[in-house]
């Protein structure tokens, strides 16, 4: 990884650290610890215990979970996006695993206790930190629930709520039933 500057720190991560003045980001950038992972290497382990934020600098990461003896992937992130939100916010166990799809995956990890190192220092930091993090899990949430899984022919499937004409998808067929027709 190339040395990490506040412009590229700002960049890579608009939505938690776009509002940050120069100073407010290197403040940052003296928290993280850059940490890397090969292809399928496993970064959280479902069950264990975390307490802190990833930040995905270079590669991709999948949140998958084991059901059964089938593997479902949650969701997929990539550069400019971060797992471990809940874990900064409130130490707890993982509750998935999250492992490396890329050859090569670099994070920048940021410590729950760094983090509040960070807001005491610099509270424009810690706040536009916890604003971006709020936003993107609002989004992550309203996306899901636009989601659903149904197990079908010994596997689950992922489907959407509904399609543009909302007469296909899990929402669709929900609605159809309840109206008894056509959404």
């Amino acid at each position: 990884m190339r040395e990490l500057t506040p412009a590229g720190l700002t960049a890579r991560f608009p939505t938690l650290f776009g509002a940050l003045d120069e100073a407010s980001a290197q403040r940052v950038i003296d928290a993280l610890q850059p940490l890397s992972f090969e292809d399928a290497a496993t970064v959280l382990a479902r069950g264990e215990h975390s307490n802190a934020l990833y930040l995905i600098w270079a590669g991709r990461l999948a949140v998958v979970l084991h059901v059964g003896s089938e593997l479902l992937t949650l969701a997929e992130r990539g550069e400019g996006e971060w797992v471990g939100e809940l874990s900064l916010l409130d130490p707890d166990l993982v509750t998935a695993d999250v492992v490396s799809v890329s050859p090569t995956t670099t994070l920048l990890r940021l410590s729950a206790e760094d983090f509040e190192d960070l807001r005491s220092m610099d509270a424009k930091a810690g706040r536009a930190v916890l604003h971006g993090m709020v936003r993107d899990l609002g989004r992550r949430i309203r996306s899901s629930q636009e989601q659903a899984w149904r197990h079908e022919e010994g596997r689950w499937v992922l489907e959407t709520a509904m399609t543009e004409d909302r007469s296909q998808g899990w929402l669709g067929r929900l609605w159809s039933m309840m109206l008894g027709g056509e959404p």
